[in-house]
């Protein structure tokens, strides 16, 4: 399979456009403002911030900063090398034109961890099933197609909600590990039959290294921590 020579070719790494009975998917292109600000305000949606507090992006250079620290494995991209952020914009609707109301996105914060998955719908949409139907769909994408076998989902444990969207998609088994913000712990969802993350695992949301923790200072900073 080919590689992707440039940022503009992102999306082919990816199937651009899927479909379920309610909604058409996008693949996220860092180049479309419009993209990138409904990303950011998916994040800082009320109920983003009450179940995962305020990441602090605020800006489309931090969001792409952030992408590209989370850049997916090409073996998890079955062979190609995508240049940005793995997410899908969530349209109510049969078109791409229809209205972005979430997302769906892959994030490679951890060498040592496979890619976790992470949902959100805007709270003028939440409460109707999109975030599980979206879900399944890129789980059956990535799972039927790419052959994906090992995928994680970290979550608060007071976050109930994305609990049982995470367990009808098809998540299982959870364990607990640490996350850098704040020391505090998550559930870690893994897929069937995948080996057990080791508890003493730490993550840092913004992804490994050193660009990881200057990401982070970048985005505290912007969010008044």
């Amino acid at each position: 399979m080919g590689s992707c020579s440039s940022p503009s070719d992102f999306p082919s790494a990816f199937k651009p456009i899927l479909y379920t009975s309610r909604l058409t998917l996008t693949i996220f292109d860092e180049n479309k403002p419009d993209h990138c600000d409904h990303i950011i305000a998916c994040f800082q949606d009320p109920i983003a911030l009450e179940r995962m507090g305020d990441m602090g992006i605020r800006t489309h250079e931090q969001l792409k900063a952030l992408g590209k620290n989370m850049i997916l494995s090409p073996s998890f991209c079955g062979g190609k090398v995508p240049h940005g952020m793995a997410c899908y914009n969530i349209h109510l609707g049969s078109s791409p034109l229809d209205p972005m109301i979430g997302l769906i996105s892959l994030a490679q914060r951890s060498k040592t961890v496979p890619p976790d998955v992470g949902w959100g719908v805007l709270h003028q949409y939440a409460g109707n099933g999109y975030a599980t139907e979206a879900g399944r769909e890129v789980f059956r994408y990535m799972t039927e197609e790419y052959g994906v076998t090992e995928m994680v989902a970290l979550i608060k444990p007071t976050n109930l909600m994305s609990i049982r969207v995470a367990e009808k998609i098809g998540f299982v088994e959870p364990g607990e590990i640490i996350t850098e913000e704040g020391g505090l712990p998550k559930l870690i969802y893994t897929l069937k039959g995948m080996k057990k993350i080791d508890p003493n695992t730490r993550i840092n949301f913004y992804g490994d290294g050193e660009e990881g923790e200057r990401i982070k200072k970048m985005m505290i900073g912007a969010s008044g921590h």
